[in-house]
């Protein structure tokens, strides 16, 4: 129960930062941060409680749908709204999200109404619920499968982006490194799910995740620090918005 606990606390935290920052600000990218942190801060506590309610069959279901299905693509949506600024990237920023909301809500029926492996259901103490897995119908595997990497890519893929950026225009040394650090949390997470999809170092799922965490986390402290710092004195504009 330790790491599952360590994530809650973690994603709490970082929650109610974002969403402090989103009452702020009211920036979409920062609702849809704000979003996935909330499912991950669910899934976390739901398999928490699977672990102390005698393997609560509704609380591994939740864990999977709030955990394994929706933080990560909800992420990712946040990275593609916060480089999404002229009018025609905005128009695709809202198809993208429109189609990652349909597989997210078609994903959560069909691991909310698959069955599954009581026996194995039972067993499982501390795994991610794969190898063997607890779902006996691999229809909804499919859905965590895509969002994850289309997450993991979105939030990857755009950190680079932006300390790349930040390194051709000489910009602040932090923030690209703040950028750099949320990549490497987002490749440890994402190093989670391959840990639970292919069943290599599964036991470590959950310390991997915690590591991950953590790490995302320190990165995005690292920007909001920077960004605060920027805008205190009226000397220049801040850099582009972190991923």
């Amino acid at each position: 129960m330790g790491y599952p606990l360590i994530v809650f606390v973690v994603s709490g935290v970082f929650f109610l930062v974002v969403a402090r920052q989103y009452a702020q600000r009211r920036r979409p990218y920062q609702f849809a941060w704000a979003l996935s942190l909330a499912t991950a801060v669910a899934g976390s506590l739901a398999y928490v409680i699977f672990l102390a309610a005698d393997k609560s069959e509704l609380a591994f279901r939740l864990y999977y749908v709030f955990g394994a299905l929706l933080t990560a693509p909800l992420l990712g949506l946040g990275s593609i709204l916060v480089i999404s600024r002229s009018d025609a990237a905005k128009a695709r920023a809202r198809w993208v999200v429109t189609i990652v909301a349909l597989l997210c809500v078609a994903g959560a029926i069909v691991l909310l109404t698959n069955p599954v492996n009581t026996q194995v259901l039972r067993q499982l103490n501390g795994g991610p619920g794969t190898n063997p897995d607890v779902y006996t119908a691999n229809s909804g595997k499919a859905f965590v499968i895509v969002l994850n990497i289309f997450g993991a890519l979105a939030v990857f893929g755009v950190a680079i982006y932006s300390a790349w950026q930040l390194y051709k225009r000489r910009g602040s040394p932090r923030l690209v490194t703040a950028n750099i650090v949320i990549a490497l949390g987002t490749y440890i997470i994402s190093q989670a799910g391959g840990q639970a999809r292919t069943g290599h170092g599964v036991g470590l799922f959950w310390l991997t995740m915690t590591i991950g965490w953590i790490v995302l986390f320190g990165g995005f402290l690292l920007t909001f620090t920077v960004h605060r710092e920027s805008v205190a004195p009226p000397r220049q504009s801040a850099a582009p918005a972190p991923a």
